[in-house]
């Protein structure tokens, strides 16, 4: 249909002429009660007015508008995540002497289907899927600060201490389940330095508190003990974590699908 055109529809058949007495006035017709009975109404002249105009109803059809197409492609929803609004926000870190970094929030799905020749020759590579999720911040990314200890969380602490610029640390703790070597305060240290997320190959506690931090965090469960304060561990050196051998300065991707660790800084 191109124009919009009226349509009549007589729906006289539709309704019971009204019969007239011999004075020429509309009788009153006969309906049924609520109790089954015969009862009489009578119509006034406004009534029968309305009665008539009823028989006739003119309808407009208006065509449907044809669809336009989309000005700009779709993003897929977990493509990016908006800036956010808080003290040391990820997205954007002041490096210091005027230069800043910019994390791009990548969904990990979307990065292996674009990216099958990285996964192939090794420079992408996904964790295992032993992490649970906590913090307030389900995706982030960064690059990669490593740590390796045992049972001992000393230099987790002096590191979180330090301005965080954006970055991941991430902790080989040995798989321990015996302990945990991250807690509250220093989660919320580095919430406040300025740190994306924690990966910790063991044990957090203080899990409600850390889960008000808006930052990252990925555990392999919660544990009430606390760690040892020996200050015993390696900084900076290669660790294997989740199947994954992983360098210090590599880039780090996480979402709630799971982990992604990048020789390079990935980009759309």
């Amino acid at each position: 249909m191109d124009k919009v055109s009226n349509v009549v529809l007589d729906i006289e058949c539709l309704t019971q002429p009204t019969e007239l007495c011999c004075t020429g006035s509309p009788k009153m017709p006969k309906v049924l009660s609520r109790k089954g009975s015969i009862r009489m109404e009578k119509h006034n002249g406004e009534e029968q007015k309305a009665a008539d105009a009823l028989k006739k109803l003119v309808i407009k059809v208006v065509p449907s508008l044809p669809e336009q197409p989309l000005k700009q492609p779709l993003v897929p929803f977990k493509s990016f995540q908006a800036v956010q609004s808080v003290p040391n926000s990820p997205v954007f870190q002041d490096m210091g002497e005027g230069r800043a970094m910019a994390a791009l929030q990548l969904a990990t799905a979307e990065v292996c289907d674009a990216n099958p020749h990285l996964i192939l020759s090794g420079e992408l590579r996904a964790l295992h899927p032993i992490f649970q999720i906590y913090g307030r911040r389900q995706v982030f990314s960064g690059p990669i600060v490593t740590l390796k200890v045992f049972e001992d969380n000393v230099l987790v602490r002096e590191f979180l201490e330090e301005k965080g610029n954006g970055r991941v640390l991430v902790v080989d703790g040995g798989g321990s389940m015996r302990c945990a070597i991250l807690g509250g305060n220093p989660v919320q240290q580095a919430q406040n330095n300025g740190w994306a997320g924690i990966v910790v190959n063991g044990c957090i506690r203080d899990v409600d508190e850390i889960n008000g931090c808006d930052i990252g965090v990925r555990a392999l469960a919660s544990h009430p003990m606390k760690a040892n304060k020996k200050g015993i561990g390696e900084k900076h050196a290669a660790i294997n974590v989740a199947g994954t051998r992983i360098c210090d300065g590599e880039w780090l991707y996480a979402d709630t699908d799971g982990i992604l660790v990048s020789r390079t800084e990935l980009t759309v």
